[in-house]
C-alpha cells in the first residue's frame, strides 16, 4: 500500500491504500518533509505519541512534520523516533519494530522516468 492524500483541504487525514501512481500518492520528500499539494504530513497529537494519526497541514518547519526515510524500509519522526505504521487502511505513529505494517518503498524522481 501507498501513503496518500485523500483530498487537498488542511486537516485531512493520511491513510493507506492500493499503490495505483494516482497524484494523491506522489509526496515529495524535501528535506525532512513529505509534502503535497503545498500541505506538510503532520503527527496530530505530536511526534513524540504513539498512535498519533497523521493528516496535512500548511508547512510550519515543526517537529511534527519532520520525517526521516531509514535504511530499513521504515519512516521515523526524526525528534522521537516513533515510525508510521499502516493500521487498517489509516496510518498512525507506532515504537518501530521493523514489522511489515511499518515498511515503506521510496522512489525518487529519478526512479519512477
Amino acid at each position: 500500500d501507498c501513503i496518500t492524500a485523500p483530498g487537498t483541504a488542511v486537516g485531512t487525514l493520511a491513510d493507506a491504500t492500493r499503490c495505483t501512481g494516482a497524484a494523491g500518492q506522489d509526496l515529495a520528500f524535501n528535506g525532512a518533509f513529505f509534502m503535497i499539494n503545498k500541505l506538510c504530513l503532520n503527527a496530530v497529537s505530536g511526534a513524540g505519541k504513539v498512535g498519533s494519526k497523521l493528516n496535512y497541514i500548511a508547512c510550519s518547519g515543526g517537529p511534527k512534520e519532520q520525517w526521516e526515510i531509514n535504511a530499513n524500509g521504515t519512516i521515523s519522526t526524526i525528534q522521537q523516533g516513533l515510525c508510521i505504521a499502516q493500521s487498517g487502511k489509516s496510518l498512525e505513529l507506532a515504537k518501530c519494530t521493523t514489522a511489515a505494517s511499518e515498511k515503506w518503498t521510496f522512489k525518487s524522481e529519478a526512479d519512477r522516468s
